[in-house]
């Protein structure tokens, strides 16, 4: 039972009087172990009133006693369940340099005070009065009054805040209360980690298996599993119990027989531990109870089955003495399969109800009629397990073995559902099996079946109840009796005082078939993966249709070589004909695997369940539907469960049906000018065998009355789909942005279907030439026309950019930092000069140091007339075509006026990551600019979200890339929901094919650019924590982190974490940055800063390399503080460092530059806000990053600084991480925004998903590894 609904079960018994014993007697063995979660042991402390629940109460707060965690969550348990605040703490002194605490809760309407509590430490004090708050809340005694009541019997076993499930066994052991301890780690079938523990404890071997996330989660899993076990076993006498347990029914056995050598079966809430086992050491004499009435009570879905009876244990032991053959019942039904004892002696006596008739095959073919008496699956695990005596017969000994080999395949494999077949095909068993078999095991199962051989078995089993005998399979009789055995092991009579009279939990039939469809999908699911080489290459073919029928007969075929069409044969000749899979040998799983597929399928196209369904699956009847499915994307569904969908050749291929979209009457060549409001007209086009059809042949289809017709001696299936576009041949219009999306996404969606969509006659010429990649001749005649020199890469962008003006759209330039972007802006400005455009250009820049290097970039290559719009003295006055004016994001909103009252011919918005949000001053008035074309340039397109990429595209494109909302559902639901990596391909391809004409990026370190680029290497050097720096953290983040800890959702987390982010960031860098410590007067040398701050003695080590030689230095921060220390410190060192943040004057910092440019200065320290964008230093080739920066975006412009063209060598980047500080978690979040880069655009970016606020806790806590 999981952990929410064994929460349920206890919440329901709370409000009862008389609590069901055995739940009660649970709940106390996990309160002992410590294995209650908060919300269970509030429902037990605080709504639990029954005497029944008090000892478990009193349990439940002595693990609180032990868990320092637990009191806190159970007093926010308290507030939840009762609706009041949380306590509010008061903390103080006490005598001796204790502390002490006190806690105020609001109870039944009025305020109490519980406390003061005294202990040495805060923490300690808290813990206490909580731990007295929770137990007067629940009505107990103080815990400094309670008396041990453990008994003097065994020691139970109790998880800890501190001692783990693992290390209490360790402890166990120690103590010689438990021996042998011992582990094995391995995989599961699902490649989980799993582990496996074993120990002896009173003479007999006891263990637990379990999976997990990682194999440290799976050893926890499997102790607490041991744990429950070991305890369930103690012989504790506990005289204060109130629980009165009730003794077992004669056909039940008892929950806890300490005296019984036997497999131990999980309780129901902790099977999803694992599987467990205890292998007997001593014959199991008294294993199982009898093979009498197991009777279920329940639903009216479910047929109680009464066990058949069988011979008596002595009965059967003395036949086995006497050499009696024993058989596996093949003829039986799933849920009545067992062992035979073949009676040689007919005049012996046994009651009829006890024994069959039964043919049986000798080993020289021969066949004959015996008496058989059934053997109890108890009686045979309790006989066979023992060792094998010389009197028993050969297959007495071979089912011996089976026998163990099923103990050991449930300790080591685990076990799980299925659905047994029984002769009626509307009933099923639900029964429990082994778990997957290795490849060893399954050896051993046929090596088994091969001695059986040489004995009499059954001659055969029934078919579909036609009486009809098939061959044996000897395989199957094998893995019958060893899921025979799995079964009885689990479904002990404690499962329904646990989960009530359910499926899975005794001996019943389910006969509902709703139910069934249910239940055997719950068990798909649980069974979901299989082995790749268990899984037989399928194949369906769909066959003509039959005259008038409005159904397909589908057959089934089976690849004798995986994944060979060609080598299909009929699933009819593998199940009666033997022939025989390459790799797949004719067994038991066979079929199960197959079936198990086509219900799977059978969920994508439902005529296939009920194929699944078929015992021998081999053909079915699909409908229309279903089959017009299997021609679109039911097909490519299947194909990755490998079922391949064959058509048989007197089909033709599928009708395609597109939507036609563009202007209704085109009158001349359309544009992206003519407006995107318009409308554009929407209608249907269908296809077959790639042709049109004409206005007849859609007359034909329209007036067919069955789902096909034949078209040129070939079937066409016509599907409901078709249907409707038939019957109505336009689609209401759409605004025009719309539909010009959905031709260049190549898909649209009408009334909620997917369509392939196609331009219209009047758009498609357009579409055609957006969507071009042959640049050619249009590179040719830039270069021949242009008068400044263009590396290729800047040539195709300018001929990029003038197709898109000439069709009347926006463009992203979106090249990386470094590649030339200015240079071609201006390459385009001048080539609409000279196709006559007769409006000014206008550039918008980031800042004045920005508008300085656009206006010594004109004068070097253009020498148009440059108007500066940004000084006090700023006008419009004499604006001419050729003009270029030059503006900041600020100058455009304090004049907007003046600006907008201009129609420019290009508005370029340099750096437009800054208008990546929408609602900013900068974006909105950039907007209200009028002009013929917009031109996005940014190296950053998408910084964190991917709606700033449509937020700068719906800028160059107004209302082409709809809204947000409609963005994000459209293009980045698709990538981020994708169910797989294939479904993920498909959304970033298509997400691609829309962006890529209005977007341009190439990469500097694409070899088809052709730069010729120096290397470039990122290093990260991992810096310690100084003892005074992790005092700092702990001393002044503490409080902080324990209330994010206790409230993960509060609404001013966000707020809390910031705070205790720059704290430590502060802190980690130095603690005299935390301080604010004026280095220049306190007269600080290096040989002071260092010790308390590491990361200068690695920046020393850095630097130190470069000392005496030519090589330049960049070192960037995010706080001005630190940039300062920095220098401060790097000039004591006797290093030219300077200085450039954003309080250093703006002739100083042009000076600042010139000198490191000229060499005159080797470091220059300064802020990626400052320094970080705009800056050509080239001259640097070492970039240090003091600390890591949130944005890899930030970081990434940062060190294009210096990674640029010109740069001609190799440039090396420096991260400074702290180890086990906020800098190393910061640095794994920057590698998975990376990882995520290529989503939305072709060139790179990221998906940045905002932190919750536990991922927010785990971000600030402190660690130590």
């Amino acid at each position: 039972m999981s952990p929410t609904a064994f929460l349920a079960t206890l919440t329901e018994a709370a409000e009862h009087r008389d609590p069901d014993a055995h739940l009660v007697r649970h709940a106390l063995a996990r309160a002992r172990a410590g294995l209650l979660d908060p919300k269970q042991l509030a429902v037990v402390l605080f709504r639990a009133r029954s005497a029944a629940w008090d000892y478990v109460r009193q349990e439940g707060i002595r693990a609180a006693t032990r868990i320092t965690s637990m009191c806190s969550d159970l007093l926010n348990q308290y507030s939840s369940l009762t609706g009041v605040p949380t306590g509010e703490y008061v903390d103080g002194d006490g005598p001796a340099a204790t502390k002490v605490a006190s806690v105020s809760l609001i109870v039944d309407g009025q305020l109490r005070t519980f406390g003061p509590c005294r202990a040495v430490g805060k923490a300690a004090a808290r813990h206490a009065v909580r731990l007295r708050a929770v137990a007067e809340l629940a009505g107990l005694q103080p815990p400094d009054q309670w008396l041990d009541a453990a008994g003097t019997g065994d020691v139970w076993l109790a998880v800890t805040g501190v001692a783990t499930a693992v290390s209490v066994l360790d402890t166990a052991q120690s103590r010689q209360w438990i021996t042998s301890l011992r582990w094995r780690e391995g995989k599961s079938d699902t490649g989980s980690p799993k582990a496996h523990v074993t120990c002896k404890h009173r003479g007999s071997t006891v263990s637990a298996t379990a999976e997990g996330g990682n194999t440290k989660q799976a050893r926890q899993s499997a102790a607490a599993a041991l744990i429950l076990v070991l305890n369930d076993r103690a012989r504790t006498t506990i005289t204060a119990s109130p629980v009165t347990v009730p003794a077992p029914a004669d056909h039940e056995q008892p929950l806890v027989q300490p005296e019984i050598s036997r497999p131990t079966t999980p309780s129901p809430d902790t099977a999803p531990l694992g599987s467990y086992s205890s292998p007997a050491a001593d014959p199991p004499t008294a294993l199982v109870a009898p093979v009498v009435a197991r009777t279920t009570g329940g639903p009216d879905y479910l047929t109680t089955r009464t066990a058949l009876p069988g011979l008596d244990r002595d009965t059967v032991r003395a036949e086995m003495d006497r050499g009696t053959y024993i058989v596996f019942d093949t003829l039986a039904p799933a849920a009545e399969a067992g062992l035979l004892c073949a009676l040689w002696d007919n005049s012996r006596p046994a009651g009829a109800e006890v024994t069959v008739q039964r043919t049986l095959v000798g080993q020289q073919g021969e066949s004959f009629t015996f008496r058989c008496g059934r053997i109890g699956t108890g009686d045979a695990i309790a006989l066979l397990a023992m060792p094998p005596q010389d009197e028993w017969s050969p297959s007495a000994r071979v089912w011996a073995r089976v026998v163990r080999l099923a103990l050991s395949a449930i300790a080591q494999n685990g076990i799980r559902t299925a659905l047994a077949d029984t002769a009626d095909r509307g009933t099923r068993y639900p029964t429990w099996r082994v778990g997957q078999l290795d490849t060893g095991q399954l050896q051993v199962v046929n090596d088994l079946a091969t001695e059986l051989e040489s004995s009499p078995y059954v001659a055969g089993q029934w078919i579909n109840g036609d009486n009809i005998r098939e061959s044996i399979d000897l395989v199957r009789a094998v893995r019958g009796m060893i899921d025979a055995v799995a079964d009885y092991l689990v479904t002990s009579s404690g499962h329904r005082y646990m989960h009530g009279p359910v499926p899975f939990t005794g001996a019943a039939y389910v006969t509902d078939a709703d139910r069934i469809v249910t239940l055997q999908r719950w068990v798909d699911d649980a069974d979901s993966d299989e082995p790749a080489e268990q899984q037989p290459s399928l194949q369906l073919t769909i066959k003509p249709p039959q005259p008038d029928s409005t159904v397909l007969e589908t057959t089934l075929q089976l690849c004798r070589i995986p994944g060979s069409a060609d080598t299909a044969v009929d699933a009819d000749d593998v199940w009666w004909e033997g022939v025989v899979l390459t790799g797949f040998p004719h067994g038991p799983d066979l079929r199960e695997h197959v079936r198990k597929r086509l219900r799977l399928a059978g969920r994508t196209v439902p005529s296939l369940e009920a194929l699944g369904a078929d015992p021998y699956p081999a053909r079915c009847w699909i409908s229309a539907e279903d089959a017009a499915a299997l021609r679109g994307s039911a097909a490519d569904i299947l194909a990755e469960m490998g079922i391949e969908v064959s058509w048989d050749k007197e089909w033709a291929d599928a009708l395609a049906v597109e939507a036609v979209v563009g202007p209704a009457l085109p009158t001349g060549p359309v544009t992206g000018r003519l407006g995107l409001g318009e409308l554009f007209d929407r209608r249907w086009r269908i296809t077959a065998d790639g042709q049109i059809l004409d206005p007849a042949e859609l007359d034909r289809l329209r007036r067919a009355e069955l789902p096909w017709i034949m078209r040129k001696n070939r079937w066409v299936l016509i599907d409901d789909v078709t249907r409707e576009c038939l019957a109505q041949p336009t689609v209401t219009s759409i605004p025009r942005a719309q539909g010009m999306l959905g031709v260049l996404d190549g898909w649209v969606t009408i009334k909620g279907r997917v369509y392939a969509c196609k331009p219209a006659d009047g758009i498609a010429a357009l579409i055609a030439d957006l969507r071009t990649t042959d640049y050619t001749g249009a590179v040719r005649q830039v270069d021949a026309e242009c008068s400044i020199t263009l590396l290729p890469h800047q040539s195709r962008a300018v001929a990029w950019m003038i197709r898109m003006s000439l069709a009347g759209f926006g463009c992203l330039l979106a090249d990386d930092m470094g590649l030339g972007k200015t240079i071609s802006a201006l390459a385009f400005h001048q080539s609409r000069r000279r196709a006559g455009a007769n409006q000014p250009t206008l550039v918008v820049c980031l800042s004045g140091k920005l508008i300085k290097q656009w206006d010594t970039e004109i004068a070097r290559h253009l020498g148009s007339p440059v108007t500066v719009f940004w000084d006090q003295e700023r006008s419009l006055g004499g604006l001419t075509a050729d003009t270029i004016v030059l503006t900041t994001y600020g100058t455009l909103q304090r004049s907007i006026d003046q600006l907008s009252a201009v129609h420019w011919g290009v508005v370029i918005a340099d750096e437009a990551q800054r208008t990546k949000n929408g609602a900013t001053g900068a974006a909105q008035w950039i907007r209200a600019l009028p002009s013929v074309m917009r031109v996005a340039l940014t190296g950053t397109p998408l910084e964190n979200q991917p709606d700033e990429l449509r937020t700068i595209l719906d800028w160059c494109n107004p209302g082409l890339f709809g809204t947000p909302a409609e963005f994000k559902a459209q293009f980045v639901r698709p990538i981020t929901d994708a169910d797989n990596e294939r479904h993920a391909e498909q959304a970033r391809q298509r997400i691609h094919r829309v962006l890529r004409p209005f977007l341009l990026r190439r990469l500097k370190d694409d070899p088809a650019l052709g730069l010729d680029l120096p290397g470039k290497h990122e290093t990260t050097h991992v810096a310690h924590l100084a003892d005074r720096q992790r005092g700092m953290l702990e001393a002044l983040t503490a409080d902080d982190v324990e209330q994010m800890e206790r409230n993960p959702n509060s609404p001013v987390i966000g707020r809390l974490a910031k705070r205790v982010i720059h704290q430590q960031r502060k802190i980690t860098n130095s603690p005299l940055q935390y301080d604010a410590v004026d280095l220049e007067e306190k007269g600080l040398e290096p040989c002071d800063l260092e010790p308390n701050a590491p990361k200068l003695t690695v920046l020393r080590r850095l630097v130190e390399r470069v000392r005496g030689t030519d090589e330049r230095v960049l070192v960037f921060t995010y706080y001005v503080y630190a940039a300062k220390m920095v220098n401060y410190y790097l000039n004591r060192l006797g290093y030219t460092s300077s200085l450039y943040i954003g309080d250093v004057g703006k002739t100083d910092r042009e000076d600042r530059i010139e000198a490191f440019t000229n060499g005159n200065t080797q470091i220059l320290v300064a802020t990626v806000t400052t320094a970080g964008v705009g800056l050509d230093l080239s001259r640097a080739n070492h970039v240090i990053h003091f600390e890591r920066h949130w944005n890899p975006a930030i970081e990434a412009q940062a060190n294009d600084r210096a990674y640029r063209i010109g740069q001609n060598r190799t440039v090396h980047i420096h991260y400074l991480v702290t180890r086990y500080s906020i800098e190393d978690r910061i640095a794994a979040l920057l590698a998975n925004k990376r990882d995520q880069s290529a989503l939305y655009l072709p060139g790179g970016e990221f998906d940045f998903t905002k932190l919750t606020g536990t991922e927010l806790v785990n971000l600030v806590k402190l660690r130590t590894s």
